[in-house]
């Protein structure tokens, strides 16, 4: 559905609204992922209220989820996406200003503008597209593989990973 171009139909943009929903959910069952899934949940609330699944706003946002809203739309806009041409990085910058107080938590946007000016080489994008998606799938096993002991008792991970 993202692959194409054009308007997505409102059935299919009700479709998107319940990815949050059900990435919370896959979580469920992993019992070290329990303090992550409001995050999943919740990423795509706005920080006034207008966002989905739960139109919840402000504070009651958890914090993590407003961090990876910041995360998640700067590396959508740094990008880009079928049908939407990448920005640059003061162009990004200035979605993400103006979209404080709205869409964004104005200390999350304020702290990542922090992060940026302080480790610049953190916008740089150095591995290909392949080399993440192996590192993720090496990491997707080593949690299922985690999950898999903790529930026999055994333990791959220190406590509290």
């Amino acid at each position: 559905m993202l692959d194409r171009l054009g308007q997505l139909t409102p059935k299919e943009m009700d479709q998107i609204r319940q990815h949050p929903v059900l990435g919370a959910d896959i979580l469920v069952p992993l019992t070290f992922f329990s303090e992550i899934a409001p995050m999943i949940r919740h990423h795509h609330e706005r920080f006034d209220g207008t966002g989905y699944p739960d139109g919840i706003k402000g504070e009651r946002i958890p914090l993590g989820a407003r961090i990876l809203a910041v995360c998640d739309v700067f590396e959508t806009m740094t990008t880009g996406r079928p049908g939407m041409r990448a920005k640059d990085l003061p162009s990004a910058i200035a979605e993400l200003k103006h979209g404080v107080g709205t869409l964004f938590d104005p200390d999350v946007v304020q702290a990542f503008f922090d992060m940026i000016q302080k480790h610049p080489k953190a916008m740089e994008i150095r591995e290909s597209v392949d080399d993440v998606l192996d590192m993720l799938r090496q990491n997707i096993a080593d949690l299922a593989l985690q999950n898999r002991l903790e529930k026999t008792g055994a333990r791959l991970f220190p406590p509290g990973f």
